[in-house]
């Protein structure tokens, strides 16, 4: 992610060794390396100015990553006299100006710089490069560093990860994306793990995304522990779970597609529903099908559905029982027990499905009146209760419509791994009740 500092081999100007630095006072000087910090003890004065001008050699033809590390200061960096990056701080503004070490990625440096990286494709041979660095309004020392990381540098890690992979009892591997590619990891990271999976069947996968994505090595890996994008904390928690120190308790908030045209903002057909839409509006032509609900409309199977989330204990649903309000809902009762030997949460969720007839249309399918987070010790259970109201739809209250509530199922979702979804049984019969007569 840092790389390591560019050699002072790699830079020349004018046919001599080094960098040229100019700074504000037109004063110029020679650098060896483009490395002034703290740590070092070679940081630069506050509120200065400076620009570095050469010629950069590359050792062989292919992708190179560029890291332009900075702090207290706003920088650019040029390339073959294009500009490749920079700093996001912007002189003048009141409150972006200063410049801090996690603006430009997630994560700054070891030393705590910011972290602005770049992938250029570089031909083997002599590059023009410059520099540009200027203080911010922090009056803190200026700090610049410019680091790389090599094709060859690359493949030789590459083949350090996979001999540790096969030396390795499990082998854990972490991604990321910042939400694009869509419905992808970046780079080559699908690779890689697929490549680990080859070589040790005890492969844990942990993502750090923003949204669903394909899975192609899915079949190949033991445990897949999304943790979304979790903070600063994300580190301990994800080691709790890894470890066995916590017990994953999450479900999913939204259907977790098997391809991205599944969902309703990419389907081939409602192009009127894309971000583009038609004529440049977006027009939400699903209606009430939203979420987990526009899969059971469309008959689209989710690789995981709407709550879905597994644990390290079981759970065993008993004594379900529906009596009717006077409202025309219904009050729920069950007991959750923890059937293992770890303590645990369960989600016990609630679903309504109304009668697809033409006066309930505009009732939403699989709705969720009521769910709750329950933590049990092993071998302990707990009761839970939930009312759920009667239902509206566009010609009245649902206890009015006789003939339709008759119909109605409250769906009781029994097993603890599972999600809604109408595609799918996960369900099982003792808990799909129909509604007593009584309701209407």
């Amino acid at each position: 992610m840092t790389g390591t500092t560019i050699p002072a081999a790699a830079f020349s100007h004018d046919g001599k060794p080094g960098l040229q630095r100019v700074s504000g006072t037109a004063t110029s000087s020679v650098d060896d390396q483009l490395d002034f910090t703290s740590a070092n003890g070679r940081a630069l004065a506050p509120n200065g100015q400076s620009t570095w001008k050469g010629e950069l050699t590359v050792p062989s033809t292919g992708d190179f990553w560029l890291y332009l590390q900075v702090l207290g200061a706003r920088a650019t960096i040029s390339v073959d006299g294009k500009p490749l990056a920079s700093t996001s701080a912007t002189a003048g503004t009141v409150h972006s100006d200063v410049q801090h070490a996690t603006q430009d990625n997630v994560l700054p440096t070891t030393g705590g710089l910011d972290n602005v990286r770049r992938a250029v494709y570089l031909t083997a041979g002599v590059h023009p490069i410059s520099v540009e660095l200027t203080g911010d309004s922090s009056n803190h020392p200026e700090q610049v560093r410019l680091n790389w990381y090599t094709p060859a540098q690359r493949e030789s890690d590459h083949s350090a990860v996979l001999q540790a992979a096969r030396s390795a009892k499990t082998a854990v591997v972490f991604t990321w994306t910042r939400g694009k590619p869509a419905f992808a990891l970046p780079d080559d990271q699908d690779k890689l793990i697929d490549e680990i999976a080859s070589l040790n069947p005890n492969t844990i996968v942990v993502l750090n995304t923003g949204q669903p994505i394909a899975m192609p090595w899915l079949n190949k890996v033991k445990a897949v522990v999304e943790m979304w994008w979790p903070g600063d904390e994300g580190g301990w928690a994800t080691a709790d779970i890894l470890t066995g120190k916590a017990n994953p308790a999450g479900r999913l908030p939204l259907p977790w597609a098997r391809r991205l045209q599944d969902y309703a903002a990419t389907a081939p057909a409602h192009p009127d529903r894309s971000a583009i839409g038609g004529d440049g509006k977006t027009t939400f032509s699903e209606g009430v099908d939203v979420g987990h609900r526009w899969f059971d409309a469309q008959h689209f199977e989710p690789l995981y559905s709407f709550g879905y989330g597994l644990s390290y204990t079981t759970f065993a649903y008993s004594g379900l029982d529906v009596t009717p309000t006077s409202d025309g809902g219904a009050d729920v009762r069950f007991k959750v027990k923890n059937t293992d030997v770890s303590k645990g949460d369960d989600v016990p969720q609630i679903y309504l499905n109304a009668p697809q007839s033409q006066a309930m249309r505009s009732l939403p399918p699989a709705r969720c009146p009521a769910s709750i987070g329950l933590r049990l010790r092993p071998a302990k259970g707990q009761p839970f209760g939930s009312t759920c109201p009667g239902v509206r739809s566009s010609s009245g209250p649902l206890r009015r419509a006789r003939g339709f509530v008759q119909q109605a199922r409250l769906q009781l979702r029994l097993a603890p791994l599972q999600g809604i979804s109408s595609c799918t049984p996960l369900y099982r019969d003792n808990l799909i009740c129909r509604l007593p007569d009584s309701l209407t």
